[in-house]
């Protein structure tokens, strides 16, 4: 026993002070009202003292705390006995560690003090202290020390003295068996009433056999009906696996109580008898006892109704203004001329103390709850009751605020508190508030080159990337004529993060007339403070589009795809295409200027216009037929990418607390998507085994990512060695999914981590329909046509997609590359035909930003490809929204174009590269043919339509350095749009929007 007591008594108060109180406490008639009256409020602090943090079910009385009830008693006790001391009210755990001291009183003289630690239980009423070993036999006395001195939640004082406030004997004579120090509630409560969801607390004078304490020896009857499943443990201290039990003192966590009823308990009946922990197993004799439960429940919650919901800006704290911090309280049992106590508690607006401070408002109607009968809710209520502000300026200084609710009846009842409840996705867990009267400061937009009033990106749409000085909720941008707002009059959600990075919802300006526009930037932060309005230009870059010149003449500009730098000094050559497949003569040429631009006529009568981008310490890029479409005047945004490692590492973990998801996300299929992994690669990877314990760890990669981008990733995990068959398809195939965005720009081989937490199953939300995983309608898809692709030898990946590769995309405004947000599900039907059945979470409906203001099918694609074991793929990405109600015919997929010559040599320069032409009928798109020596790469871009010809590719003499001579690889690709011009696109379009694509294997070609 000794050794037990001293082990407690070196983790108890490192215990304590780390987390231990519990939540809750009960009525209590002695309540006093302030001298302004019943239910009202005061300026000023209730306490002198620093304030507390308060949890749902507490007692806050507006008197000084007093001891109500202090064990053990008179008689002989043995030296394991507990103190037990009990406060009218809950109380501050840190005002009670060593507040009491023990002494002797060994023939009247007072011994030296040991100051006590304990325990705080039962809603912060009951400490129960515990003597470092086990007493000797002698007098004993507890008195307080003066420091510190016993608080309650408000920070008044308990007005102690330092007179003893019990004394107790150590006997030899103790009795053999175990006896009930203390119990709460206990006699004071069987007047005052006790809160409906308070604990139950019993103390022993030593430990007993915890097998021997359960619903039988612990018998609860509530009202007339016994408890049959209540929760009953130990005392517990620590964490795992420090953890030490004491079996001296049992609690019963109440589950719900009549509210107004009569509760008797009974321990150790004659049928099941609670035991000590010695080899005669000596019984407690039965006890009894009772208490009421108080006619005023605790508030069922208290909920924003002021925007934002779960913050206070300084528009809420303007009293009448249209934005007045707005709060309503749901009630069960309330009555009209009751009154509600609205507590306060935060730092005050000097910074010197925390405080709390009380505002009342009488109830005179009670509104029904349309979604649930038996709840009653308060008309709404503002500052008048809630006293955030002391004439008119913020009586709190910004951070955390909680804030409570205590309903209170004429006479003196009140019921226990209950918090603030501003995450509705948890209810009736306890949330703070936080107060922010500050705007945020917008310190960069991202790949600006450092300047606030320029803001570039390569992508469709006008959306920006940037960091502000803190986690931004909203920002309303303003371009075109246009806004970005999903919802009439308030800003837009953005994507953010807690270091400030954030990404606006899209301005819907497309493909940007002149490639820049004027733009006003304003960001919101948590509690929707404004930023000082930011106003710029914004550039968009990478776009093809009609230039603003006339005549026949190509407006070019090149820049770094990496940074979005404009570049200078680069060669750009003009040739014709004459039609005839043999001729291509230079026309014209030039060099940008220092911004990276440069005009150049072409010739109007050519069959199509060539032209080639050369600069030393880049890869070559040409683009072969431009004025297919009609365009006397072009513009074209050129991008080039650095030579040499492009590329960044990412890896990182998947984590989590939950206990659900830590116990079954590791035995499901979890894959990982990231807009920057490279075009050609896979979509998605799978993650490592997960880890033992608590968090859950779940590494993924590391995996080679595109450098400069700024980036999102997604998991999703759920079982994908389904049939396709089962009826819960859709919520077995998607068990857990995230979305982490945006993420930073990494550099040239940087290694970068991120961490994506998974909250909660999704099965543990579907109640929440739009967070339930969504069926897609089943689609089949026909590649039994298809040329080049061996479908008897496909690339099989079993731990994300498997063969054929079956992904749902969506993609991210401001970002480049698809985001894979859906999984699905290939069913052979034979003969180069499948039906794939897929899903995806729902909680995408209502995220607002991956799809502006519609569901997020509006922007999903069902990706299916078939890849053979050599690199030969062809895929097909059919916008959802766009297809026919079921049933949809067969989607076909494209045949794989085929380098038809040269076939060996490419001769010298130039050369034409001859490629079969696989597009598909009513289709245009592109071929991209990418050369590379092992140094320098060189991608070449030939725009196509439906034809019987073969594709001719001009590789031309470039104005710099050509291609080393030796071996060269070639790879091919193709990307195609339905019934959609390409005289007006980005090239990042080619790989978000593209409807069909297809990969050719690696084939290698000599350059002499």
């Amino acid at each position: 026993m000794s050794s037990i007591l001293a082990h407690l008594s070196r983790v108890l108060p490192a215990a304590i002070a780390g987390a231990f109180i519990a939540s809750g406490c009960d009525g209590n008639v002695a309540c006093v009202f302030s001298p302004q009256g019943c239910g009202a409020g005061s300026d000023a602090p209730l306490g002198g003292n620093p304030a507390g943090t308060p949890f749902t079910g507490m007692k806050i009385v507006d008197l000084p705390p007093v001891i109500e009830s202090l064990f053990p008693g008179q008689g002989n006790h043995p030296g394991s006995t507990p103190i037990v001391i009990i406060f009218s009210e809950s109380m501050q755990v840190a005002s009670l560690q060593s507040a009491f001291e023990l002494v002797t009183l060994a023939g009247g003289v007072i011994g030296p003090g040991f100051p006590l630690t304990g325990q705080l239980l039962a809603e912060g009423r009951v400490f129960v202290a515990f003597a470092p070993e086990e007493l000797e036999i002698n007098d004993y006395q507890v008195r307080p020390t003066g420091m510190p001195v016993p608080m309650d939640m408000t920070g008044q004082e308990a007005q102690l003295g330092l007179d003893p406030v019990i004394n107790f004997t150590v006997s030899a004579d103790a009795p053999i068996d175990p006896q009930l120090v203390a119990n709460f509630p206990g006699d004071v409560a069987s007047t005052t009433g006790a809160s409906e969801t308070g604990d139950i607390v019993v103390v022993f004078d030593r430990p007993v056999d915890e097998s021997s304490v359960d619903a039988n020896s612990f018998v609860v009857d509530d009202n007339g009906t016994i408890l049959t499943m209540p929760v009953i443990t130990p005392l517990t201290v620590g964490v795992p696996p420090a953890v030490v039990t004491d079996t001296r003192v049992f609690i019963m966590r109440a589950p719900g109580l009549d509210v107004g009823g009569s509760v008797s308990v009974t321990l150790s009946p004659a049928s099941a008898r609670i035991v000590d922990t010695t080899p005669q197993a000596n019984a407690l004799i039965e006890q009894f006892f009772e208490f009421t439960v108080t006619d005023l429940a605790t508030p069922v919650s208290g909920l924003v109704l002021s925007d934002p919901s779960n913050a206070v800006g300084s528009a809420n704290l303007t009293p009448g203004g249209a934005n007045e911090f707005e709060i309503d309280v749901a009630l069960t049992g309330a009555q009209v001329n009751d009154f509600i106590d609205v507590f306060v508690f935060g730092e005050n607006a000097d910074l010197t103390r925390r405080i709390a401070v009380r505002g009342s408002f009488t109830i005179d109607a009670l509104l029904p709850d349309p979604a649930n009968p038996t709840i009653l809710r308060t008309e709404p209520f503002g500052l008048a009751a809630v006293p955030l502000v002391v004439a008119a300026d913020p009586r709190f200084a910004d951070g955390l605020l909680d804030i409570g609710f205590r309903l209170g009846r004429p006479g003196g009842q009140r019921s226990a508190l209950r918090l603030l409840d501003v995450t509705p996705a948890t209810p009736l867990v306890d949330d703070s508030i936080l107060q922010d009267t500050t705007g945020p400061v917008v310190l960069e937009l991202l790949l600006s080159g450092g300047s606030l009033t320029t803001a570039r990106s390569d992508a469709r749409d006008l959306a920006i990337a940037g960091r502000a000085s803190e986690r931004i909720r909203a920002v309303e941008v303003l371009a075109g004529g246009m806004s970005n707002e999903l919802t009439v009059g308030e800003p837009a959600p953005v994507a953010g993060t807690a270091g400030g990075l954030f990404l606006t919802a899209p301005v819907p300006l497309g493909v940007i007339d002149g490639g820049s526009t004027l733009f006003t930037l304003t960001a919101f932060d948590e509690a929707l403070n404004p930023s000082a309005p930011l106003t710029g230009t914004f550039e968009q870059l990478g776009a093809v589009r009609p230039g603003g010149r006339g005549g026949s003449m190509l407006e070019i500009e090149v820049f770094d795809v990496g940074t979005l730098v404009r570049l200078p000094g680069a060669t750009v050559l003009v040739n014709s295409d004459a039609g005839d497949g043999v001729n291509f003569p230079p026309f014209s040429s030039g060099m940008t200027d220092g911004n990276g631009s440069v005009a150049l006529p072409f010739d109007p009568g050519a069959a199509a216009v060539i032209v080639t981008v050369d600069l030393a310490g880049y890869d070559l890029f040409t683009v072969h037929g431009l004025t297919l479409h009609g365009l006397m005047d072009t513009a074209l945004s050129v991008p080039l990418l650095a030579m040499g490692n492009s590329l960044a590492t990412s890896s990182g973990v998947v984590s989590s607390l939950d206990p659900n998801v830590v116990l079954l996300l590791p035995l499901l299929d979890g894959k990982l998507s990231d807009t920057r992994f490279p075009s050609d690669l896979n979509r998605s990877i799978s993650t490592d085994l997960c880890g033992i314990g608590v968090p859950l760890s779940c590494p993924f990669g590391p995996s080679l990512i595109r450098a400069g981008a700024i980036g999102a990733q997604a998991f999703l995990a759920g079982d994908l060695s389904l049939s396709g068959m089962e009826t819960n398809f859709a919520e077995r195939l998607i068990e857990a999914f995230d979305v982490s965005l945006p993420l930073d720009i990494a550099e040239p081989g940087q290694t970068i981590i991120n961490q994506i937490e998974i909250e909660t199953l999704l099965r543990e939300t579907a109640p929440a329909q739009e967070e339930a995983p969504v069926a897609l309608q089943d689609l089949d898809f026909d590649a039994s046509s298809v040329s080049r692709v061996d479908l008897d030898n496909l690339d099989d990946d079993p731990l994300t997609t498997g063969a054929p590769r079956v992904a749902g995309e969506t993609v991210v405004s401001g970002l480049t590359g698809p985001l894979v947000v859906g999984s699905g599900i290939s069913i052979d039907l034979g003969g180069g035909m499948w039906m794939v059945r897929s899903a995806y979470p729902g909680i995408l409906n209502r995220s607002g930003f991956l799809g502006r203001d519609a569901t997020a099918e509006e922007r999903l694609r069902l990706r299916f490809e078939v890849r053979d074991v050599n690199g030969n793929a062809s895929g097909r990405r059919p916008l959802i929204s766009t297809l026919p109600a079921a049933p949809v015919p067969p989607i076909v997929l494209q045949n794989v174009p085929q380098l038809v010559a040269p076939t060996t040599n490419t001769g010298p320069l130039p050369f034409t590269l001859e490629l079969t032409n696989e597009t598909p009928v009513e289709s245009e798109g592109f071929y991209r043919v990418e050369l590379d020596d092992g140094v320098r790469g060189w991608v070449l871009w030939r725009s196509v339509t439906s034809g019987t010809g073969n594709v001719l590719v001009r590789v031309v003499q470039p104005g710099g350095t050509p291609l080393n001579a030796g071996a060269l690889t070639v790879d091919i690709a193709t990307f195609y749009t339905e019934n959609a011009a390409l005289d007006s696109f980005l090239w990042t379009d080619l790989e978000n929007l593209n409807d069909s694509y297809t990969r050719a294997e690696t084939q290698s070609l000599e350059s002499p």
